[in-house]
């Protein structure tokens, strides 16, 4: 009896002491509060409405009985991912569509906490440390400036230009196809993958992420149309993991192979067992699929920002035309001599973070933090766009000002915790492993389009600025900016001439 008191009360304890937020509704929860998880702004509503009438900007909610956290600062973030990290580690088990139907477990962004999880970073690493990116560096310059030649050459269609010139990098790293891009049979296969990934990687996107028992429905049942579209997209991700996995291992046996991620492992560890196949495919997969969205995005969200910001843009251009002239295009090695363009970068991504929800986490126990009960298995989600509008470490946080990344500057807050934060690439253990390559694939590119290219909002016939200067974004985990005009231009008639000479 005494047991069941002392229970009793432990629960009613520990309900009274979760974090602030919405009362939830009897089996629904809080859907009509955030009724897509895919929601980056309905999330902010959420934040601002419960986390800061609180010491702490943390908030929780339910959905359909599951329970999730929502965190918007900084320092939260960081006490629980980093100092507590252990606890914080695993993923979410609320993506049972996208992790176990479709098959994006097997990679290391949906993976387990693991002997396997913890193998598969270590391959990664081998590519993707910082001494290994800087031999990148050369190829990088390369695609950025095919980038160029296909703005050159088509930049009413510019939108469509992001993605091939990514991807074109990220085949070689991966797979060192030597032959065009356009030839290479899995390009068109990976978009469509990320595309997936995009739409079911994000927790409770689907009814069998809230109720887990419906996987085991049959495929022909008139209710589960998911397990038959789930049993599609696991066989397009594993033709693309397989199929470019066996292109490379074909050329390592004819010896015509060149030095890449995939390539290299195939070397080092012959002959291969399965368990080796699988770890070198589907870390590829991560690896190559990965890249390509993200960068795309942050490339074009750099473009939409410097046609609504024309005065930055000068800036820019005339920090790099006063730096290394205009005979030639910026190199990764000019990057210290450019620092108001990497301010630029790092402006867009506090500003706009591409991924604004990160990719959930699940508490595996128990735990306290500021007096608040944090419950095992519940999802943790990161609310990257508030914390980088957090106005205790950014002044007029809803301005673009580049200049707050310059140490001269007065509105330099380097000393505040956070100010300078690598969040746009995640936090603690589950930190993105290609954050290396990933900010100097953007650094190069936005540094070329802009020693390269004049943008500008589209004007009428009467001359007038016809832009319009919302930023619009389409959900999901990786935010896109919706299609918008502007004009590219080249700055000078030499460019053509100057690509030559570029080995593009």
């Amino acid at each position: 009896m005494l047991h069941t008191v002392f229970r009793w009360r432990q629960h009613r304890q520990r309900r009274t002491s979760l974090p602030p937020g919405p009362r939830p509704l009897f089996v629904l929860g809080n859907i009509f509060q955030v009724p897509d998880p895919r929601n980056w702004m309905a999330c902010q509503i959420l934040a601002k409405a419960f986390g800061t009438s609180f010491t702490r900007p943390i908030v929780y909610y339910e959905l359909f009985g599951k329970p999730a956290i929502l965190i918007s600062s900084h320092e939260v973030a960081t006490e629980l991912l980093e100092h507590h990290g252990d606890n914080y580690a695993d993923r979410s088990n609320n993506t049972v569509m996208g992790g176990e139907l479709v098959g994006w477990d097997r990679s290391v962004g949906l993976q387990a906490v693991g002997p396997r999880h913890t193998r598969y970073r270590k391959l990664l690493n081998t590519m993707l440390n910082p001494t290994e990116v800087r031999k990148l560096q050369p190829l990088q310059e390369r695609c950025a400036a095919r980038l160029l030649l296909r703005l050159l050459k088509d930049p009413e269609h510019w939108y469509m230009h992001m993605r091939p010139s990514i991807s074109e990098a990220l085949v070689h790293i991966c797979y060192s196809q030597d032959f065009p891009l356009e030839e290479f049979p899995y390009i068109a296969m990976a978009e469509r993958a990320w595309w997936i990934f995009n739409n079911v990687a994000t927790a409770n996107s689907f009814a069998v992420d809230y109720l887990p028992i419906l996987k085991h429905l049959p495929e022909w049942f008139p209710s589960a149309g998911f397990k038959r579209q789930a049993l599609l997209w696991r066989g397009e991700l594993d033709e693309l993991g397989y199929g470019s996995f066996k292109i490379v291992k074909e050329h390592v046996r004819k010896g015509i192979a060149k030095h890449s991620y995939v390539s290299s492992l195939i070397k080092a560890r012959s002959p291969l067992s399965q368990d080796d196949e699988d770890a070198i495919c589907w870390t590829a997969i991560g690896f190559f699929t990965g890249g390509v969205d993200t960068t795309a995005a942050a490339v074009t969200t750099f473009i939409m920002i410097m046609s609504r910001y024309p005065d930055v843009q000068c800036r820019a251009y005339d920090e790099i035309r006063d730096a290394i002239g205009t005979d030639r295009l910026p190199t990764l090695d000019d990057r210290p001599r450019l620092p108001y363009v990497t301010a630029c970068m790092l402006e867009m991504f506090r500003m706009f973070p591409i991924v604004p929800l990160g990719v959930s986490k699940r508490a595996s126990n128990n735990d306290w933090y500021d007096g608040h009960f944090i419950p095992a298995e519940v999802l943790l989600i990161l609310g990257h766009r508030a914390m980088s509008r957090d106005p205790n470490i950014y002044e007029d946080e809803d301005t673009f000002k580049p200049e707050r990344f310059l140490a001269c500057h007065p509105s330099c807050n380097a000393d505040k915790p956070g100010f300078r934060s690598t969040r746009v690439f995640g936090h603690g253990r589950r930190i993105c492993p290609g954050r290396h390559l990933g900010e100097l694939m953007v650094f190069i590119q936005i540094a070329t389009i802009v020693a390269a290219f004049c943008i500008s909002a589209p004007r009428n016939s009467d001359g007038k600025n016809t832009v319009d200067y919302k930023f619009d974004f389409v959900d999901g985990l990786i935010v896109f900016p919706k299609p918008f005009e502007c004009a590219i231009t080249p700055r000078s008639k030499n460019l053509a001439v100057l690509l030559e000479h570029s080995d593009v």
